[in-house]
């Protein structure tokens, strides 16, 4: 039960992120011989999901770039921020952040937060990859 809500809580409850990992714990289980799914196994899980969506990742960043043109710069850079990073609208003029907000979120990317001025990336493994990269 642990383990289950683990998973659930990592995957913040969005389906595809929340299925890879449930996927990857599996693939720990088979490994293991075993039949149940323990709380190191969704640890592992997590980071096995974030190594095979690597390429994924990295699309993604290259779809944000392409499609924000003369934004990219600061459409990467807000993406990286609203990932967690702090101060999202540090250095840049406010019709910048406008754009590079608007090309993430037509893209799909990006959502508005529960406060005035927040932003959260959809993906949690997206979010993840992107605080582990450096700005």
């Amino acid at each position: 039960d642990d383990a289950l809500a683990h998973l659930i809580e990592i995957g913040e409850t969005h389906p595809r992120a929340t299925m890879l990992l449930a996927q990857h714990a599996h693939l720990e289980c088979i490994e293991d011989l075993s039949y149940n799914v323990e709380n190191a196994m969704v640890v592992g899980a997590l980071e096995r999901a974030l190594r095979s969506e690597r390429l994924r990742h990295d699309q993604q960043l290259e779809r944000i770039r392409a499609a924000a043109k003369h934004a990219e710069r600061m459409a990467v850079r807000v993406a990286r921020r609203s990932a967690g990073k702090p101060d999202l609208y540090a250095g840049l003029r406010p019709e910048q952040a406008k754009r590079a907000l608007k090309a993430l979120q037509d893209l799909g990317v990006i959502d508005r937060g529960p406060g005035h001025g927040e932003w959260l990336l959809r993906d949690p493994l997206l979010r993840r990859y992107l605080e582990r990269s450096p700005l």
